[in-house]
């Protein structure tokens, strides 16, 4: 089930609702996990059961590591949920390219082997594995090193592990934003209107602007060859689709978070109005950037032990949220891409900060900032075009095309009104508007919201339902 699906639209939502605030007798908690797993089972209840593993593993793990217990014995607790949590996730998003990797290294190297080369298993990756892992983690992380208390309460953590609204794709949401108001059945005007804010212009993101700028890039990356106008077209269209299609399931999941009483933290800020590479990643899935920097950033020393440590703490976390995406190459690449252009801003002195006189090259930075946007808009486009090429293959295709090595005509989609309508909406819209999050300060009436939820589920009754893009990670 999707956020923008007539189904959950008009029966799910509405049900789940009305019985939350309509039936005062049914507990919040119980209602918010019934629901979750209803929602997540959906696709493939069996696949249920495993994130209900994952969370008694991890609620008993919490327990344990809230005791009066020997540091060493909590560092063995948790060693096994870590192992746990990352064995589970490993085993369904990696497992498959590993054996695809040690069968081309063996024939590279000659090795014989016996039943060489390995079948190649067909795993199918369960929606959201990458999202309720990463808050598990962070929930026993945060009681290991005693800055939260465990809760004893199994249907609380459950239901705030299995929370529908960012369930499968985010944003990453810390156990302290959810429990204090898991039983809670009050809501404010107040929420009301944010909800109806954040849920409509994310939902008009989705349907009005990322499904078709991403009609047109799967009909650009299903082509073999590819020319020079076609191939610098979709990089930037890949970018466009690639961030509203995501800041707008953010933008869904937050104002369903509203809906039932939770503040879900910003996930986008404005990324691709960045001046700098460094400032783009902190503004782009700020959740999980927080996430790598509270327990993988920090933990390994941060930027506190010298250059060349900080250099090896931003390439690792790079790579990890590279392998996080997903398994292949073009992940690999797309982080390699991505960790040195950190790396040679943070040597010649550039950041994310506001105060720019104070970093290199940029004394005169309001004056060539447009340019600057451009060029870091231009860069993050080329590693999304690795990002979201099928394989390694195509992805070398796309290159060739953007240096005019190869000869074909603009797609057909390409040359489309409503491909370059849409466009140009999203241009304006990403580097002439404000976000959702600014725009909230200063809601709009309510026949605006309504006339423009109208025309998306129009648009939705008329057009083949389309998944998020971060439901494959």
């Amino acid at each position: 089930m999707v956020f923008n699906s007539y189904i959950f639209l008009f029966y799910f939502l509405p049900a789940v609702i009305f019985l939350c605030y309509g039936v005062r007798q049914i507990p919040k908690a119980h209602l918010l996990l019934l629901v979750s797993y209803v929602f997540y089972g959906w696709w493939k209840p069996e696949y249920a059961l495993l994130m209900l593993f994952s969370t008694t593993v991890n609620f008993f793990a919490g327990l344990i590591l809230g005791r009066d217990l020997p540091r060493r014995t909590k560092k063995w607790v948790l060693s096994v949920s870590i192992l746990m949590n990352v064995g589970l996730l490993s085993y369904f998003k990696y497992f498959s390219f590993l054996v695809e990797v040690f069968n081309d290294f063996a024939e590279i190297l000659r090795w014989q082997l016996p039943c060489f080369p390995f079948d190649i298993p067909e795993i199918v990756l369960p929606i959201g594995i990458s999202f309720y892992t990463f808050q598990s983690m962070s929930y026993t992380f945060d009681v290991y090193r005693g800055d939260i208390r465990p809760t004893r309460n199994f249907t609380d953590f459950a239901a705030y592990i299995a929370l529908f609204p960012q369930l499968v794709a985010g944003p990453i949401v810390r156990v302290g934003t959810v429990l204090p108001k898991i039983r809670d059945k009050e809501i404010s005007p107040e929420k009301i209107e944010l909800a109806i804010h954040f849920f409509t212009l994310g939902l008009a993101k989705k349907v009005l602007i990322a499904d078709p700028l991403g009609v047109a890039c799967d009909a650009f990356h299903q082509h073999e060859i590819v020319g020079f106008v076609s191939s610098w077209t979709s990089i930037y269209a890949d970018v466009f689709h690639w961030y509203f299609d995501f800041s707008g399931y953010s933008d869904m999941a937050i104002g369903l978070g509203h809906v039932f009483g939770f503040s879900f933290p910003q996930n986008f800020n404005s990324p691709l109005k960045s001046a700098s590479m460094t400032e783009l990643v902190v503004n782009w899935h700020m959740t999980l950037i927080a996430w790598f920097r509270d327990y993988v950033y920090i933990p390994l020393g941060g930027n506190r032990k010298g250059s060349l440590a900080t250099y090896r703490n931003l390439f690792i976390i790079m790579f990890l949220s590279g392998i996080w995406h997903g398994a292949g190459w073009t992940y690999i690449i797309w982080a390699f891409m991505m960790a040195i252009a950190l790396l040679v801003e943070r040597a010649l002195g550039i950041s994310h900060t506001q105060n720019e006189k104070q970093n290199w090259l940029t004394g005169q930075a309001e004056r060539f900032r447009s340019l600057r946007i451009f060029l870091v808009f231009t860069y993050y486009s080329l590693c999304v075009s690795c990002f979201t090429s099928p394989d390694l293959s195509h992805a070398l295709t796309v290159l060739k095309g953007l240096l005019g090595q190869t000869h074909a005509p603009i797609i057909p989609e390409f040359t489309s009104p409503l491909f370059g309508i849409v466009f140009l909406l999203g241009n304006v819209i990403n580097f002439g508007c404000k976000n959702t999050w600014e725009l909230a300060r200063n809601r709009w009436s309510p026949l605006a919201y309504i006339l423009l939820f109208l025309i998306c589920v129009g648009t939705i009754l008329l057009n083949k339902e389309t998944p998020f893009m971060y439901f494959r990670f």
